[in-house]
């Protein structure tokens, strides 16, 4: 061993960086009133060879910042000692002892300063509106032997599934955690009761080591699956999700990967209060400039939001946020919000609440000019989107806190049958359901985003806060994909519908004017007649119609019990109606445009599409539509933003002008409902209401009696 020679260093440059002189200059933040040791250990066997006191010259304020030489870096390891504690340096850029998943005994690795081949890599700059957000939890997303990848659970399986993310058109990955958190969580002292022991107590002890049995006994650990941690080294790439041993490699590798091929990375960080404001921007600023993120979600207390917003390094990185409403005007717009409102709002009217239209709508159109709005029907905490729809309560008890942990505000629907179940109308049910909610967040304005394993009906076997299952609970079964094919071409073909229309995707909010100068606003309600929408607390249907230079497009959302029926405003001349989507179906081939261009009926609890078209026979057009003509619209043309606040007062025309229009072709009924034994039976008004067995029931009759609890 050579000899070590020790300096005064540069304390602006925190942990461990090449020095210009030779040696590595070392800076970190430890209390004042204490001495600092630093200990170093053979990298082999984390045999301590060496205690070095650092010399009080080298102290500048809370900061020890020292020049070493004299080692061959590449063979040794540290930590740090202040007469009381020993601990790994807060910016260390690598660890050993974290290699093996659920085993820790971390060193902090003298990173060597090797350049790295990038390839002339660039970062595919998407803009905000035109982002496709999916969010993957490393260890998961491939673990499952069902996934066929080489190096399952790691990053590398990310970079083997990139043809799998092209081909469902996602532009950009959001990674759970993926720095080096401590995935290890021991179990507190808590009897099964709930009642609180000491944890200084003899009990205490007592249940701690009886805990620990058990475990060993079932050859179980508790793990802290997300990574959501307080004991984190937020400059290193985990080192459990490298498939070969070189997790700043493996990452590198992952994000040159994806840039490739046109996806951006975005990574969540979770800073608790404790963690100092200069970390955490020097921890941003360090994943952007070393490994070439695009973006950064950040979650946490006391975080210094504005640091990240004003930040010039940061100027062209995404920022993600949570726990604000809005932000102030003046910032670039590569900034977005992550809110809960969307979520439960969709949520709520997915399973027919009353009183949400005003919410339904306003999440739809939300899109503020200065800042992103990202949507999303369900996150890492709470259901999928699978057992969204089947199930009415939270089955946790797997995790071992006797259901009690996990939210009960789910705002779910089970369709009838909690949890598993084989009758066909209540899986045709829970399809619709499924493609309902999916329509609810591509067709929105803002950032659509939806979880890995959503697209094929992933499962929890309704466990909504799986943060300790590191099993196939959590693990995403590849098998799904071919047995629930449909709805992996459902979100395939939605999102290259939104990829393919601008009129979905603008960067800021659209207007109730006819700012495009074709006759219409840009955004318009309708309902059973054509410019006059229902907001009254117990309607559950509403037409949006959404305008473009030459583009038209009709989205009747209906999430009644039973069938409604939409007026059609009349298009200009030369264009039809078609059929584009049916969530009862999926997106449709039709050749032809809709028989009747006046209106069109919708079954219960389903999302229509139109399109409109250009017809070869623009004198049909000047026929149809003869309800629907433009002095029907002439108060939304004097002021567009009148069209949210009109009111019908008839309550008695809703189903008279459905008894009026039976000649209205039912170009979207379900063709399986043709079996009186196989027949929907919704529920009669709440979307929580349990479905019996009522396979007997005649469809006209439930549908007469949901009439009368509408």
């Amino acid at each position: 061993m050579c000899a070590l020679n020790i300096e005064s260093g540069d304390p602006t440059i925190m942990g461990v960086s090449c020095s210009v002189g030779g040696g590595m200059n070392i800076a970190v933040c430890a209390g004042m009133d204490k001495p600092l040791t630093m200990c170093i250990y053979n990298l082999s066997d984390s045999h301590r060879i060496l205690r070095v006191k650092i010399p009080e010259k080298c102290r500048f304020g809370d900061v020890w910042a020292f020049r070493l030489s004299g080692l061959d870096f590449s063979k040794y390891t540290y930590s740090f000692y202040d007469d009381s504690v020993v601990f790994c340096d807060p910016y260390s850029k690598a660890l050993s002892g974290c290699d093996k998943w659920g085993k820790r005994k971390p060193r902090s690795v003298f990173a060597p300063c090797v350049d790295y081949d990038w390839e002339e890599d660039e970062h595919p700059s998407i803009p905000l509106e035109d982002v496709i957000m999916y969010t993957i939890h490393v260890r998961g997303f491939t673990r499952h032997t069902s996934s066929m990848v080489k190096y399952p659970g790691c990053f590398e399986g990310i970079t083997e599934k990139i043809p799998y993310l092209k081909e469902l058109g996602i532009n950009q990955i959001e990674l759970m955690p993926a720095y080096d958190f401590n995935e290890i969580i021991a179990n507190p002292p808590y009897p099964a009761n709930g009642t609180h022991i000491p944890q200084d107590s003899k009990e205490a002890r007592e249940l701690a080591s009886a805990l620990k049995a058990e475990r060993v006994k079932r050859k179980k650990i508790s793990i802290n699956y997300w990574g959501y941690s307080k004991e984190a080294f937020y400059f290193a790439p985990k080192a459990a999700y490298s498939g070969i041993k070189d997790p700043v490699r493996s990452f590198k590798d992952m994000v040159k990967a994806l840039h490739k091929n046109g996806i951006e990375v975005v990574m969540q960080f979770y800073f608790p209060a404790f963690i100092r404001p200069q970390l955490m921007t020097d921890c941003i600023r360090h994943w952007v400039l070393e490994y070439h993120i695009d973006g950064a979600v950040i979650m946490g207390e006391k975080l210094p939001r504005d640091h990240f917003l004003t930040d010039p390094i940061l100027a062209d990185t995404k920022i993600y946020l949570r726990g604000l409403d809005e932000l102030p005007a003046g910032h670039r717009r590569n900034t977005a919000l992550i809110q809960d409102n969307f979520m439960y709002d969709m949520r709520k009217y997915l399973k027919s609440d009353e009183d949400m239209l005003r919410s339904f709508t306003f999440a739809q159109l939300n899109n503020p000019k200065e800042h992103g709005i990202i949507n999303y029907i369900t996150n890492y905490y709470g259901f999928t989107l699978n057992d969204l729809v089947s199930y009415d309560r939270k089955h946790n008890e797997d995790n071992g806190e006797e259901n009690r942990d996990g939210t009960d505000y789910n705002f779910s629907w089970n369709c009838g049958v909690e949890g598993v179940c084989r009758k066909k109308f209540i899986s045709r049910l829970r399809q619709r359901q499924i493609f309902n909610a999916l329509s609810f967040v591509f067709l929105a304005a803002g950032i659509p985003k939806i979880m890995a394993g959503d697209e094929f009906c992933n499962s929890q076997n309704g466990n909504n806060n799986a943060y300790c299952q590191d099993n196939p609970v959590t693990w995403l079964n590849w098998d799904q994909l071919s047995k629930k094919k449909e709805y992996h071409d459902f979100v395939k073909s939605m999102i290259a519908f939104r990829k393919a229309n601008a009129v979905f995707r603008q960067s800021g909010p659209k207007s109730m004017n006819d700012t495009n100068h074709v006759g219409y606003p840009e955004v318009s309600y309708h309902g059973e007649q054509a410019w006059m929408p229902h907001f009254e607390s117990y309607s559950r249907s509403i037409g949006l119609l959404y305008t473009g230079r030459n583009e038209f497009y009709y989205i009747a959302y209906n999430l009644y019990w039973i069938e409604e029926r939409f007026a059609l405003p009349k298009l200009p001349k030369g264009k039809k109606w078609k059929l584009i989507m049916d969530s009862s179906k999926g997106f449709v081939e039709e050749e032809a445009p809709l028989e009747d261009q006046t209106g069109i009926r919708v079954i219960s609890r389903c999302v229509v599409l139109l399109k409109a078209v250009d017809t070869a026979d623009s004198t049909d057009s000047d026929k149809t539509g003869s309800d629907n003509t433009d002095s029907d619209r002439k108060d939304s043309d004097k002021n567009g933003s009148d069209n949210a606040d009109s009111r019908n007062t008839d309550s008695d025309k809703k189903q008279s002008d459905i008894a009026d229009n039976d000649n209205t072709a039912p170009v979207n009924m379900d063709p399986e409902n043709t079996d009186p034994g196989d027949t929907d039976p919704e529920d009669k008004g709440s979307g929580n209401t349990d479905i019996r067995d009522t396979e007997s029931t005649d469809q006209n009759t439930e549908i007469k009696n949901t009439q009368k609890a509408g």
